[in-house]
């Protein structure tokens, strides 16, 4: 993993990393990988902050998911049936692609 000058956090999920230009350009898909979990990287040259690496602010993550369903139980309460079914659904899409339902069970996984 790359030097880190410097790092804050004001929470767990989120890291902000000062990094060299020298340093992101010798490190990059692992800067890119950081960034990409939710870390917000200074890319500093001679000491003077150059850019700022952010994570893109549209991306769902699981924690962004999560924190949005505690701030809501937090402002209305538990989820009432018709809530639970739409997250449900949601779990249900984003797992999709990795269950093994409907015979899936009895295929040769190397076959297409």
């Amino acid at each position: 993993m790359p030097l880190m000058l410097k790092s804050a956090s004001d929470n767990l999920i989120s890291m902000k990393k000062t990094m060299t230009a020298t340093e992101v350009a010798r490190n990059f898909s692992a800067v890119l990988d950081a960034v990409a979990s939710g870390d917000e990287i200074e890319i500093t040259r001679g000491k003077v902050v150059v850019a700022v690496l952010i994570p893109d602010p549209q991306k769902k993550t699981v924690a962004r998911m999560l924190e949005a369903f505690k701030e809501r139980h937090a402002k209305y309460g538990p989820m009432d049936d018709e809530t639970y079914a739409i997250y449900q659904e949601i779990l249900e899409e984003r797992h999709a692609p990795y269950n093994l339902v409907g015979g899936e069970f009895d295929r040769d996984p190397w076959e297409r």
